[in-house]
């Protein structure tokens, strides 16, 4: 079995598991480390680096895992809290009936033959000369499971979005975002007013308290924070502000009105805001 075959088998078992976001990173993750180790089997690797890399708790990352196990794409040895657990990836260990089946008398003839079929060079992204486009040589993206548009969008992003920082590299995790957001709109319109909601906001381009700025990562990160730039909420509060300003421009007018002399002594509107608002007047 080919690297090619590895990932068109997981995206035809995911007509029929629906991975979620969590359950693809980890897989390909998996086989990321395996193929920068020359597709070692089995392969150890910690809970904890595996959590860290794709950016999960350990509670979802043992429901993930478990549920790769269970559609026959992984098989794990636990060997501990010392240890790091042992992980096959190949399908020619289907017979396993469990995690923790004697493994010793079958894995070092499987790891040669492994090897040799499945080795071949893991193409990563690859920067277009055109400073606009980033070109996917991943095939894990090609496959006609993954109907995702990532170029698209982030082109739309680099388009509608020229005052936030850039990408330089369509990453696995900026993908498993992007995925998971399209998973629940299905729709470049989505993304389009997402997109120009985010350009139009100055609160989003760090005029706050905080002198935060948002960016593409912020944004495609969860469903709450795409749902809140596309339903204008950060719009809203930079018109709150214009009214706020508005107002207290408002009762500076009312209080000059206010104490204009009744007896008839003229005074500009210039001279009682000095008189008013300016106490070093009267030092």
């Amino acid at each position: 079995m080919t690297y090619i075959d590895l990932i068109n088998r997981f995206w035809k078992m995911n007509t029929e598991y629906t991975f979620s976001t969590a359950e693809i990173a980890l897989y390909f993750k998996i086989l990321d480390i395996a193929n920068n180790l020359g597709w070692k089997e089995p392969l150890s690797v910690s809970t904890k680096r595996l959590c860290a890399e794709i950016d999960i708790s350990h509670p979802t990352f043992f429901r993930a895992r478990q549920r790769l196990c269970d559609a026959g794409l992984l098989r794990v040895k636990s060997r501990g809290t010392r240890k790091s657990a042992l992980y096959w990836y190949h399908d020619s260990l289907k017979n396993f009936t469990n995690h923790d089946t004697n493994h010793d008398t079958n894995h070092d003839t499987n790891r040669e033959t492994n090897r040799e079929l499945i080795m071949r060079p893991y193409i990563r992204l690859d920067i277009d000369q055109t400073r606009d486009s980033i070109v996917d040589t991943n095939v894990s993206t090609k496959s006609s499971h993954d109907d995702v548009p990532y170029q698209e969008i982030v082109s739309l992003y680099h388009s509608m979005c020229p005052s936030y920082k850039r990408l330089s590299k369509l990453t696995d995790k900026r993908k498993a975002h992007i995925r998971a957001r399209w998973r629940e709109h299905e729709s470049l319109d989505k993304f389009k007013a997402v997109f120009e909601n985010m350009e139009n906001s100055s609160f989003l381009k760090g005029d706050n308290n905080r002198e935060w700025q948002a960016d593409f990562d912020w944004v495609m990160k969860n469903e709450s924070n795409f749902l809140k730039v596309l339903e204008g909420k950060y719009n809203k509060e930079v018109k709150n502000e214009i009214a706020q300003k508005g107002n207290r421009k408002s009762r500076k007018e009312d209080e000059i009105e206010l104490y204009k002399s009744p007896a008839g002594k003229k005074f500009s509107d210039r001279e009682l805001e000095e008189i008013l608002y300016n106490p070093e007047r009267d030092a």
